[in-house]
């Protein structure tokens, strides 16, 4: 795949990703009837005034990723390729069991609401979004796997 390619795939995981970070915000500020309440977008007890720079520096992160692969730069060290890629696929497995975990549960199969009564399981917006998090650090090792066989 070329370095364009890479920033353009990117560049849309971080569209899809502003795309959650401005629908959670609607929904806290000026709710709108056809996105999900405000409770589904948020699976953890942190405080949204953090939450809200924490997805504002991720989005940032994925501007500056996607420049530096349009411009073929690379993002790390050799060394790194292989453990940011086992940490991004790690990460994408938990985030799958943690969707899968509440998709089943919705359905009731433990015979009551005691599992989902926290958001972690019972939210599902956000652990869809780890998903598209997780592509990001996996794509970011195969790009810089790929720097290295261009090169080598």
């Amino acid at each position: 795949m070329s370095n364009g390619r890479f920033a353009a795939v990117t560049a849309a995981l971080g569209t899809a990703f502003l795309g959650r970070v401005l629908g959670q915000a609607i929904q806290r500020w000026a709710p709108v009837g056809f996105l999900p309440d405000v409770e589904r977008w948020q699976g953890s007890g942190l405080w949204y005034p953090a939450l809200l720079g924490i997805q504002i520096a991720v989005l940032a992160l994925f501007a500056l990723v996607a420049a530096r692969m349009n411009h073929g730069l690379p993002l790390l060290g050799p060394r790194w390729v292989k453990p940011v890629f086992v940490a991004g696929a790690l990460y994408f497995a938990v985030m799958g069991i943690r969707l899968l975990i509440g998709v089943l549960a919705d359905v009731d199969v433990l015979g009551d609401d005691s599992f989902t009564s926290g958001n972690w399981f019972s939210t599902r917006i956000p652990p869809v979004f780890h998903l598209v998090l997780a592509t990001g650090v996996m794509l970011i090792s195969k790009y810089q796997r790929s720097l290295a066989e261009d090169s080598g």
